[in-house]
């Protein structure tokens, strides 16, 4: 199934359209029943579907600003414990 950019893009902005924030979890339960399935086209498609939300809503609050991916990513490693290699080579926390 080859599936255009445009018809990509319009499936993302109506499921955005329907869905609001949730519209990334539909399609992933669409790209999820396509892999149970075996569907390889159309896990393909939804793939592509997912990005392009992702891309039209942004991944977070931050996303407006320039070298937000790396804000947010900073951000969502802050207040997790560390994982570090003791001497003996075993990892501590």
């Amino acid at each position: 199934m080859v599936v255009s950019e445009a018809e990509i893009e319009r499936t993302a902005r109506d499921l955005i359209a329907q869905w609001s924030r949730r519209a990334a979890h539909v399609a992933i339960e669409g790209l999820n029943k396509s892999i149970d399935l075996k569907d390889w086209s159309s896990r393909d498609m939804w793939v592509r579907v997912v990005r392009a939300i992702h891309e039209n809503q942004g991944s977070g609050s931050a996303t407006s600003a320039p070298g937000a991916k790396l804000s947010r990513s900073r951000t969502a490693l802050q207040g997790r414990p560390r994982k570090r290699q003791s001497r003996s080579g075993t990892l501590a926390q």
